[in-house]
């Protein structure tokens, strides 16, 4: 279909439609859903494909030039009936062109695709002749390209995942092998059909993609102090709606990894004193699933055996075994470790830049969540703390470069989302702009232009002062050259500039701070103070953003597509079959509950308490059957599911704070869920009551508005128990909607009204080792006082004995003073 296309939300195109006025726009939103019906479970991800034949160029050069020459109004429809009917010769008139539209002659576009082809013609051809694994090579189909990244050498190396050739690497430290195979995701029928490298291992199991690993130590290191996981080129801003729906990712791969993962979005660098940190995401050496150790003299296995899966120690086979062999591992020189990595496979498809869409929680894309190529895998150990720099108090435990001593890293991307081509010959090992400089020792020096909060404080050697463009300083950090003509330290940062004088505000984190309020907007003022600018430069940013602000009078007010959006796919949820039903099945709605909440916290708080309030307005007061426009009596059970599940994902991405929903939602708790509730007509007043306790428990809401739902449940609220109200079987059992609100295990401290009888009895474990841990402080520390005074008294001087027996009452006084 050809014609004009609208942009979506997701930054597509959505073709236009033959005699439309306007064009129609799909229903989508950024985090995966789209389509008529949001389902969780039912996502198609658009594919473009790319021409790869002669053919396919000529034919679409001759449509373009039909385009050229004939009327303006043709449309799509009229397209495609010509591919079906000869086509008739174009009517004969004179082009007149005009000021706005200059004349393109036939045989300027066809002498520009002939030069264009050829030169593609022969770049290929030189690509083949070099054997370059890049991603300009013959074949186009989608892949990782994955490369060396500094310090590892050598540099430039790269490979792709569809070669299993293992590639050699040497850290310094360590030297090896590795290779990354990954499943062909972007191509359903090859990746259906088994035809793939490595398919006769990879294709009967859920992983997309798997690393292997070979290490050669050259000096001795614990395994217990070494982290693998990887981390990005650059900070990147994350804004509110991309933490929420980064806690989904993270709190799966946080599972996979049985809770010893380490992750950080990164540090500002334009507002943290010192080093920055990369955004990270780390785990302990044990989240491996395959371990190898070949003795001095033994030959190790290769990368690429086909029996390589039945080595070793497998962790999902035996994870004690495993943990026993890691727990206490020292890597020595002349032993070969090898390892096997997929655990968090199944959820992360790097060709796709993407997270399948898993049970209740929806596709999402990396870029959108602040992961932006190229990203590195790495394998890394901590050095000393007494050797760490810029520490920020006791409790900093950042993983700086500084602090990092690589064993291994590469450099990893997709083919089909690729790093701008600069950075990409940067990687791959493209000579950089140096300038000379003389040192005072007379060793070889070179100063690399670099942004001052982006280097790692270890590189800073000497410091100098230049001006770039626009008059922005720039820092000159001289960096010894080893006598090799190896160069350690990323040059990722070169040829940038770093402002130094005001930190400049992007107009997405002011929008990000609109996202924070109640109505998404705030006063000039406001903003001003909050960011700590002058308000003439928050109105400029405004004026120079039209597309992403609006201005009414002297507030500020966010336009934002995808909260429109996102508004829309709750109403659609909230008149899903489920909910229409004349009785909810909590179970069966779980899905439509999870996905309402997902899109509450992305929509704008004040139009979400327009929808609970008028769908509260419309419930039933019995259960009967539900007429169109109305909702089953047991609804407020839902909505407060809905708003539960809502507040605690906002709660978690806030670290506890109170969100906005929180203020727009808690004025008008009891006209949503009470307004039209009949006390014992309806099944579900024990659970309400359950969950207004919880609610008070964990601070969600204001006291006051608390109070005024209880009161309507004041009969079963009078002698309440520590563990909430009594509501068997569904209580008991965690099923029902108990089930619906249920937290993760480690999130459900001060939750007993809703927690199961198993989780009490947990919660009541933990509490007593607490308790017990807390007494063992107390006397510890009342036993070390004791022992300090009365070494004091032995200690004193034969003067003090004196004036005690002359002025006992005194020395008495100086003692408990």
């Amino acid at each position: 279909m050809t014609g004009d296309a609208t942009p979506t939300i997701l930054g597509g195109k959505t073709p236009a439609l033959t005699g439309a006025q306007t064009p129609t726009v799909v229903s989508s939103d950024s985090y995966g859903f789209s389509g008529p019906a949001p389902s969780v479970t039912e996502r198609q991800p658009t594919q473009t494909q790319v021409p790869s034949s002669v053919a396919t160029s000529s034919l679409r050069t001759e449509t373009l030039r039909s385009r050229t020459l004939s009327q303006p109004t043709e449309t799509a429809t009229a397209s495609e009936r010509s591919r079906t009917k000869p086509r008739p010769p174009p009517p004969e008139f004179t082009y007149e062109p005009t000021e706005l539209e200059p004349p393109v002659p036939e045989a300027a576009i066809l002498a520009i695709w002939a030069v264009w082809y050829i030169l593609q013609r022969m770049t290929k051809s030189e690509a083949r002749e070099k054997s370059l694994p890049t991603i300009t090579e013959e074949s186009t189909s989608p892949h990782l390209v994955l490369t060396n990244a500094s310090p590892c050498g050598p540099p430039g190396v790269s490979s792709r995942s569809d070669n299993v050739e293992p590639v050699e690497f040497d850290s310094g430290i360590c030297h090896g092998s590795w290779f990354c195979v990954h499943k062909p995701t972007y191509e359903p029928d090859r990746m259906q059909s088994g035809k793939y490298p490595l398919a006769e291992h990879l294709h009967q199991r859920k992983r997309l993609w798997e690393w292997r690993l070979q290490l050669r130590f050259r000096d001795c290191v614990s395994a217990d102090s070494v982290y693998f996981g990887c981390e990005q080129d650059r900070y990147y801003h994350v804004g509110t709606v991309e933490r929420y729906i980064s806690s989904s990712v993270i709190s799966l791969l946080r599972h996979a990894s049985a809770d010893n993962m380490y992750q950080t979005h990164g540090e500002d660098p334009a507002s943290v004193r010192g080093e920055a940190e990369r955004p990270t995401i780390a785990f302990p050496l044990w989240v491996m699933d395959q371990l190898i150790i070949t003795e001095e003299g033994e030959e190790a296995p290769k990368l690429d055996d086909p029996d390589f899966s039945t080595y070793g120690i497998i962790r999902a086979q035996n994870r004690k075994g495993m943990q026993e062999a890691l727990h206490g591992l020292e890597f020595k020189p002349g032993r070969t470790f090898t390892f096997g990595f997929w655990c968090i496979a199944q959820f992360v498809d790097a060709i796709g830049w993407r997270v399948p869409a898993r049970g209740v929680i929806p596709e999402v894309k990396l870029n959108e969540i602040g992961t932006h190529p190229p990203i590195y895998v790495t394998m890394y150990l901590l050095r000393p703390q007494d050797q760490w720099t810029d520490v920020q108090g006791r409790r900093d435990t950042r993983h700086l470069d500084s602090r990092k001593i690589y064993i291994w890293r590469v450099s990893l991307w997709s083919s089909a989302l690729p790093p701008p081509l600069e950075r990409q010959k940067d990687l791959q090992g493209a000579a950089f702009a140096r300038r000379r400089l003389s040192s005072g020792d007379g060793a070889s020096v070179e100063a690399i232009r670099v942004p001052l909060l982006c280097v790692p404080s270890h590189l800073l050697a000497a410091r100098g002062e230049d001006r770039g463009l626009n008059g922005r300083r720039l820092l000159q950090f001289p960096r010894q050259i080893p006598s090799d003509g190896r160069t350690f330290g990323d040059p990722a940062v070169a040829l940038c500039h770093a402002r130094i004088s005001q930190v400049e505000r992007s107009a997405e984190e002011v929008a990000d701070f609109l996202r924070q309020q109640e109505d998404d907007r705030a006063t000039f003022q406001r903003i001003s103070k909050h960011f700590k600018l002058a308000t003439q430069k928050i109105r400029q940013l405004v004026e120079d953003h039209e597309d992403l602000f609006a201005v009414e009078k002297d507030q500020v007010v966010l336009k934002d597509q995808r909260r429109k959006e996102a508004l829309r796919c709750l109403v659609k949820q909230l008149v899903s079959s489920e909910m229409q039903k004349m009785e909810i099945d909590p179970e069966k709605a779980m899905e439509c509950i999870w996905s309402a909440a997902h899109f509450a916290i992305k929509a704008t708080p004040s139009e979400v308490k327009k929808v609970f309030d008028k769908v509260s307005q419309s419930v039933l007061r019995s259960k009967q059957t539900v007429p169109r426009g109305a909702y089953p009596a047991n609804m407020p059970l839902a909505l407060a599911c809905i708003i539960d599940r809502a507040v605690y994902l906002a709660r978690r991405l806030s670290q506890g704070a109170i969100t906005a929903i929180e203020r727009a939602l808690g004025p008008s708790l009891y006209n949503i869920l009470l307004s039209r509730w009949q006390l014992g007509r309806v099944r579900g007043s024990q659970f309400l009551a359950n969950l207004f306790l919880a609610w008070e428990r964990l601070g969600y809401f204001e006291d006051k508005h608390l109070e005024t739902c209880k009161k309507h449940l004041l009969v079963l609220l009078a002698f309440v128990r520590a563990e909430g109200v009594p509501d068997p079987p569904h209580k008991d059992e965690g099923t029902g909607w108990y089930k619906v609100v249920a937290r993760e295990p480690g999130e459900d401290k001060n939750t007993e009204p809703i927690a199961s009888r198993q989780r009490l009895q947990a919660l009541e474990q933990t509490r007593a080792q607490a308790e017990k841990q807390r007494v063992t402080v107390t006397a510890d520390a009342s036993e070390a006082s004791e022992k300090a005074q009365a070494q004091s008294f032995q200690e004193a001087p034969e003067r003090g004995k004196a004036d005690v027996e002359e002025a006992p009452e005194v020395m008495m006084v100086n003692w408990l003073v």
